[in-house]
């Protein structure tokens, strides 16, 4: 059986790259609200076989520029009543006070970016480090330590 030693840690050096690369690139972007995004980027290389991923916070694609669904246990307006939580942001007076007030605000940012979209946004930072090269040079990287674990099963037998 081919033990792929040297491309799994290939594959996983790789993740740290891109991962590094990504949170780089979306640190230039300048749009972090609450850094979950940000800390939610991690690679993800399989036991079972051979392959890496890069995930994140699903809304990875807002950023991106994509229509963002949310996921399924979340909704737009339960993020931004987050992310108002989350950058301790204090409500107008006419809004109330405490939860009230802050569910009050939610609703209506809600409200609006489904009427009117979000302004600034898209903000891409996946493209950028992809256009930097790295997809070529993680094949080659790739493609040398797979050839490396065949000639290591083949001097072993």
């Amino acid at each position: 059986m081919l033990k792929f030693v040297k491309t799994r840690e290939t594959l996983t050096e790789l993740g740290k790259e891109a991962q590094k690369g990504l949170i780089d690139n979306l640190d230039n972007t300048k749009v972090t609200a609450s850094g979950k995004l940000r800390r939610s980027i991690k690679p993800f290389v399989p036991t079972n076989r051979l392959g890496m991923q890069v995930k994140g916070a699903s809304h990875w694609q807002a950023v991106e520029g994509e229509k963002w669904v949310g996921d399924k246990k979340n909704n737009l307006y339960k993020n931004i009543f987050q992310w108002t939580k989350d950058k301790n942001i204090k409500p107008y007076a006419s809004f109330g006070k405490g939860v009230k007030a802050r569910k009050s605000l939610a609703f209506v940012i809600a409200r609006n970016i489904s009427k009117n979209g979000q302004k600034g946004l898209p903000k891409p930072f996946l493209q950028p480090f992809l256009n930097t090269g790295f997809m070529r040079k993680a094949q080659s990287r790739i493609a040398e330590a797979y050839e490396q674990d065949i000639r290591n099963q083949i001097q072993d037998k």
